[in-house]
């Protein structure tokens, strides 16, 4: 199976995060992507509701090869 780009994984990262949150989300960044075997390891960063100051964060595994979502972390990063 072919595997998922990162432009694929940066779209899907934002969907994800987004239907996590379930509120009004922009700007969301990719702040590292780690490809390993057939998992994508994803940090993002975003704006959350009406505060458009601070940032928060998330990290997330998808699979390299169905994008589907493994695992997401609210209020963290993957640390490499």
């Amino acid at each position: 199976m072919k595997k998922k780009s990162f432009e694929m994984i940066k779209l899907l990262a934002e969907q994800y995060t987004k239907t996590a949150y379930r509120k009004d989300i922009k700007d969301v960044y990719i702040t590292y992507a780690k490809h390993d075997k057939d998992i994508w390891k994803v940090n993002v960063e975003f704006k959350e509701g009406t505060n458009w100051v601070m940032t928060k964060s998330a990290c997330l595994e998808i699979s390299a090869t169905s994008g589907e979502l493994l695992a997401f972390y609210k209020d963290r990063t993957w640390q490499f």
